[in-house]
């Protein structure tokens, strides 16, 4: 797989921008539609060091930081991420992710179209098929991937007329709004997404760099100094403003990483590949706040409660989009594609 996918760019989103609804601004999702930002945390953030902590483990499993009560009761989270710990009442948390694919690549290729990697077969990510099933609402693309493309968000065998297009910089915003967000790649992404969203684009990625959270040395020092804030300010504002201006409940938001990152540190004093188990974070799209689904062993390593699978993760999220996860998409060269290679759905995520 190449390290880029052929994405379109600014003149493509421009060219999108004609199409649909004559050109005009459609706005925000109608009731019963949905729209998903996903947050891409490339590289894999670890669970024990955010949402999944084990206190209770010895110091070289649990780590270094602290667990922070959240204002959910009985829901504790890393002590640096302060803002979500705030909001916690409106988000949930998926501690049960599991997989097999501990390759960046095939790993990111796997969770965001769900379908393991195949040889013959370059299988669609979800925000592909978003696009061309449900086209495009107003001036906005219906897929956009900001700053930069990263593998596996790509059409694949859809075709490149269904890749994501890069958007040009975020507009103009009152001060205040754009220091909420923070001045970060994933705080501006976020902001970016957010406007997208209002201007009527179905499916925004906000991919905040190549395996940023590739964290096998000095694992500590990046995720307390750079990772870990930057992510709390950009989410908390995400979601705090989404519900705001009243766009969360037809906003799925998304946070998530290929895998996690294992429980034992290593000699660097960072953490490796942990695809076994790891969390994935939701808010919005008229799912239950405050929860927590899943668990996993004292110490983080295997699944022992509610096992979601890439498979069962993208077939639950089709069926909450209203597209049938058995559906076959025929591919450029002719050939017959499931949107996701079997799986089943999570009733408990939308419950």
């Amino acid at each position: 797989m190449a390290a880029r996918t052929d994405l379109f760019g600014r003149r493509d989103f421009l060219r999108w921008s004609t199409l649909g609804a004559g050109g005009l601004r459609a706005g925000p999702a109608a009731k019963g539609e949905l729209n998903c930002i996903l947050l891409w945390l490339s590289g894999g953030m670890s669970h024990l060091d955010t949402f999944d902590m084990k206190p209770d483990a010895p110091r070289e499993i649990r780590g270094e930081f602290r667990a922070i009560r959240s204002n959910v009761p009985g829901v504790r989270i890393c002590e640096h991420l302060p803002r979500t710990a705030k909001i916690m009442d409106k988000v949930t948390v998926l501690r049960s992710m599991t997989s097999t694919e501990t390759g960046h690549e095939r790993a990111s290729s796997y969770l965001l179209s769900g379908s393991r990697p195949r040889p013959d077969v370059e299988f669609p990510a979800m925000g592909s098929v978003v696009a061309r099933i449900k086209g495009p609402r107003g001036a906005p693309p219906p897929y956009v991937t900001l700053p930069a493309a990263l593998p596996g968000c790509g059409a694949g065998d859809l075709g490149r007329a269904y890749n994501p297009c890069l958007a040009p910089a975020p507009g103009r915003e009152p001060r205040r709004v754009g220091e909420r967000y923070g001045d970060t790649p994933t705080g501006q992404g976020a902001l970016r997404a957010r406007q997208l969203v209002e201007d009527g684009a179905r499916f925004v990625t906000v991919a905040n760099g190549w395996l940023r959270y590739d964290t096998h040395g000095d694992h500590f020092n990046t995720c307390k100094n750079t990772l870990l804030p930057e992510f709390d300010q950009a989410f908390a504002a995400l979601v705090g403003e989404l519900e705001e201006r009243g766009l969360l409940e037809t906003t799925l938001v998304m946070a998530m990483g290929e895998f996690g990152r294992t429980p034992a540190i290593n000699e660097g004093a960072g953490r490796d590949h942990h695809a076994k188990a790891w969390s994935a974070v939701f808010a919005g799209g008229g799912m239950a706040g405050g929860r927590v689904l899943g668990a996993t062993d004292a110490t983080g390593t295997s699944v022992t409660e509610l096992p979601v699978t890439p498979e069962d993760l993208m077939h639950t999220l089709y069926c909450r989009l209203g597209i049938d996860p058995r559906f076959e998409l025929t591919t450029a060269d002719g050939r017959r594609v499931p949107l996701v290679a079997g799986g089943r759905t999570v009733p408990a995520l939308f419950a």
